[in-house]
């Protein structure tokens, strides 16, 4: 009986959790840090100061990512020579109305299908015993070999698809993601890995068949949840729990919760907010952030780091320019891609710290509670 008082409390304490569930449209991972700061700062007397507003780096613009390719050109006596050769046909594809306007994942494919063309013009060339015109053909093939890797890397990295996917302009994800539900975005990352360090690595065009998919690939990117807006959730969490934790210290560093070791009726309702508000409403939905981030960011970032030609090439072109191009690709590679991604380690850092503060609160209370952080 003596516990029985407490119930209408509890009740007042649940009533927003249940309205938060049952109203989708307020449902936001910011509206649940709303209601978590709330509940605290009514058990705890808190001063959170003021809201932070992160703004999270935003992905480099295609025009700064986008590599220069070095512009060859064949004269029409070379091209009319060529009229034995398929060579003549790819060229002619390209200097068509459409091949001006080639969309980047098809520009990958055209280039590969040229680099094979040369090939075999090159090999018909030497066969018939006209060196001159093979040690020209070949000396374009070297060429169009070197920038291969560059147009990899304009076509993913630098694609309207990887805008899109990247972008950290747009909102948080819904409180309803969940990392099961997009598979398709998990294999099209690993393929688009695999192929970009396949197709980097290739030596004979003439005997690998184009990889067909890449448009397909690349348009499946579009309409993938965005990623970005996976690093805007957490960085929004970031910023709320450091908020959160910094007023817990500075309220627990005044004066103790339950000063004389024994559990107050603050400490129990501080029990009830982390079993029912926090860990369901926060801690669980940020697991599932962060699950997300640990199976994807590697994907990414292993693209990336098998591009080393396309990377060193972005380096050389920003510094010849004079722009910032390679230090703003580097500082979000640091931010979001990295293994040792300051994003995730500040989120990490910032979980365990609210778990220490709050289990040895309990604890100081006579109240243990452990809390599990990712």
């Amino acid at each position: 009986m003596g516990g029985r008082p407490c119930l209408p409390w509890l009740i007042l304490w649940l009533l927003p959790l249940l309205i938060l569930s049952g109203c989708s449209g307020g449902d936001s991972l910011e509206n649940r840090f709303d209601d978590y700061e709330a509940r605290l700062a009514r058990v705890l007397d808190l001063d959170y100061g003021p809201e932070p507003s992160p703004e999270p780096l935003p992905f480099p613009s295609r025009r700064s990512l986008q590599l220069t390719l070095q512009d060859l050109r064949i004269d029409w006596l070379e091209f009319f020579a060529l009229s034995d050769c398929d060579l003549s046909r790819v060229v002619g594809e390209r200097n068509s109305s459409l091949g001006k306007v080639m969309a980047p994942s098809q520009q990958w494919l055209y280039e590969r299908e040229l680099l094979r063309a040369l090939a075999e013009c090159r090999q018909k060339r030497e066969a018939e015993g006209e060196m001159e015109a093979a040690a020209r053909l070949a000396d374009i093939e070297t060429l169009k070999r070197r920038d291969y890797p560059l147009v990899i890397w304009n076509a993913t990295w630098a694609s309207p698809e990887y805008q899109s996917l990247l972008s950290t302009r747009g909102g948080a994800l819904d409180t309803t993601f969940r990392l099961a539900d997009h598979a398709e975005l998990t294999a099209t990352l690993s393929r688009l890995g695999e192929l970009a360090e396949q197709e980097n690595r290739q030596t004979d065009f003439t005997r690998t068949k184009p990889p067909e998919d890449i448009e397909a690939l690349n348009q499946s990117l579009v309409s993938a949840p965005a990623i970005g807006a996976l690093w805007v959730s957490l960085e929004l969490a970031s910023a709320r729990m450091a908020r959160i934790n910094n007023a817990l210290q500075e309220r627990l560093a005044r004066r103790s919760l339950c000063p004389s070791g024994k559990p107050v009726e603050a400490a129990r309702f501080l029990k009830n907010v982390l079993l029912n508000v926090y860990a369901p409403q926060v801690q669980n939905p940020l697991a599932e952030l962060q699950r997300a981030n640990q199976r994807w960011r590697p994907l990414l970032a292993g693209q990336a780091a098998s591009q080393v030609q396309a990377l060193t090439t972005l380096e050389q072109q920003s510094a010849a320019t004079g722009g910032s191009r390679w230090s703003e690709w580097r500082q979000f590679h640091e931010r979001f891609l990295g293994a040792r991604s300051t994003l995730e380690t500040e989120l990490r850092q910032e979980l365990r710290r609210h778990a220490r503060l709050m289990s040895d609160t309990l604890h100081s209370c006579g109240l243990p509670l452990s809390l599990v952080s990712e």
